[in-house]
């Protein structure tokens, strides 16, 4: 029988490129890459193009990655994402205190400083992005009625740059109390001007409502203010929560017992212009919830999240339906309340209960997921999933061991592999597993253990 000449023997990297995209996305981790990457020079070539691209996106396609069309910020982004997966499971937290390099006031200042009975709350945001070669860092938050940033570029070594702004609010006439910040949202351009900011909501006691612009030479400055015309003004004080809609551009706002629903983009879709006067903006449409009588009472809005662009979750205090669904239609906004325990209200023991935190989870990346998926928090100490499109009350609970009734206050995600929760009495910061199934794991590569 003839022998098959050399040439004529399949070879890996013959195969159409196609498939090799498909193979690729069927590697679990960047070891197996690299060393396919080493095969030969023409898998090199496709792998630098293209290999780490289809890594990212198959193993970690729940997080929210940027948009780059740069080879090398995918092979950045992939030693980044693993060494992060890699840390997250190993709670490798480092923590950083926050103090502006301003100089303390001299005795005889502070002698004529009146203070607070009641310390402010400290309300922050932070948002992370990619400029050119550098990561930068930018952390707001609002200390009583000023406004402080502090920006931060760093590569993957050292930091190059750190710059710190502040927006004094006693000369934009906001005095303490009344004028203190209780709420803060960083506005997030769209993806594609991902490059560019384009401002900060604060929100104060008040009930005043602006963006501010977070440039340079004009931090602090109004771009758009948030105001309901003077006959809904009584319904328009103290900000309790801020969240926006990236997809729609919409900002809703909730006070005391209303949610707002404004625009934060001029009618032509583009962005302002931070040379332009400001904008005064009128709201889209608001709702009391109190005055709607078609549930239980409540004491007060404590939360308020855009699950999508018309759907609108609000968390109350001491209510016996503390979480209220609220509908962005052509007419205004319908008020609904998701699926409960029966009869739960009507036990002779039973209270009201407080919801704490919510946080809309995007399960877009499970099949049949979407944007319906809700995480609250409640004063029992539970934190509870929930899809709101189901009739089951709750699809998963998360407690902790250890302080199982401590409450918590806030809730960010790591894409669908992790939560972090503030515990409401301490300093204390909780990681929890969401508990689906995650596509990158950083054991998988390291060699198998010599112990029995």
């Amino acid at each position: 029988m003839p022998s098959t000449p050399v040439l004529d023997i399949p070879r890996l990297d013959s195969l159409p490129t196609d498939i090799l995209f498909i193979i690729l996305g069927y590697l679990d981790t960047a070891r197996s890459v690299a060393r396919l990457a080493a095969v030969s020079k023409s898998l090199h070539q496709l792998i630098s193009a293209k290999g780490w691209h289809i890594f990212v996106k198959s193993c970690f396609n729940s997080l929210t990655l940027p948009t780059t069309n740069l080879d090398q910020d995918w092979v950045t982004l992939a030693r980044v994402l693993t060494s992060q997966s890699r840390d997250w499971d190993r709670r490798a937290f480092v923590f950083y205190s926050l103090s502006p390099p301003d100089a303390r006031r001299s005795d005889s200042a502070r002698r004529g400083h009146v203070t607070q009975s009641i310390p402010g709350n400290i309300i922050v945001d932070a948002h992370l992005q990619r400029r050119g070669r550098l990561d930068e860092e930018l952390v707001i938050w609002g200390s009583g009625e000023d406004v402080i940033a502090r920006v931060q570029r760093r590569d993957r070594i050292a930091v190059a740059s750190e710059s710190w702004y502040s927006s004094k609010g006693s000369e934009a006439g906001f005095v303490a109390g009344k004028g203190d910040t209780t709420a803060i949202s960083i506005v997030k351009p769209p993806s594609f001007e991902e490059d560019e900011y384009l401002g900060v909501l604060v929100g104060r006691a008040n009930g005043d409502l602006r963006l501010l612009s977070t440039g340079e030479s004009s931090f602090g400055s109004t771009l758009m203010h948030f105001r309901p015309p003077p006959v809904f003004s009584t319904y328009h004080s103290e900000i309790r929560a801020i969240d926006v809609d990236r997809g729609s551009s919409k900002l809703v706002a909730g006070t005391r017992e209303s949610v707002w629903l404004y625009p934060i983009r001029g009618q032509d879709s583009t962005y302002l212009d931070m040379m332009n006067e400001p904008a005064n903006v009128d709201p889209i449409t608001h709702v009391s919830l109190k005055e709607a009588g078609k549930s239980s009472p409540f004491d007060s809005i404590r939360s308020a999240k855009m699950l999508n662009q018309e759907t609108i979750a609000v968390a109350l205090s001491r209510s016996f339906d503390p979480i209220r669904v609220l509908s962005v239609t052509p007419t205004g906004l319908e008020i609904s309340t998701p699926a409960r325990t029966p009869n739960e209200h009507l036990s002779i023991n039973a209270n009201p209960r407080t919801v704490r935190a919510l946080l809309p989870v995007d399960v877009g990346s499970v099949a049949g997921g979407g944007r319906n998926v809700l995480l609250s928090s409640w004063d029992d100490g539970t934190i509870r999933l929930q899809d709101l499109r189901t009739p089951s009350t709750v699809d998963r609970v998360y407690q902790d061991n250890f302080e199982v009734t401590t409450p918590i206050n806030a809730l960010i995600s790591h894409g669908l592999e992790r939560f972090v929760a503030g515990s409401a009495y301490s300093n204390t910061l909780k990681v929890f597993d969401f508990r689906w199934a995650k596509g990158y794991y950083h054991t998988d590569s390291l060699p198998c253990s010599t112990i029995l």
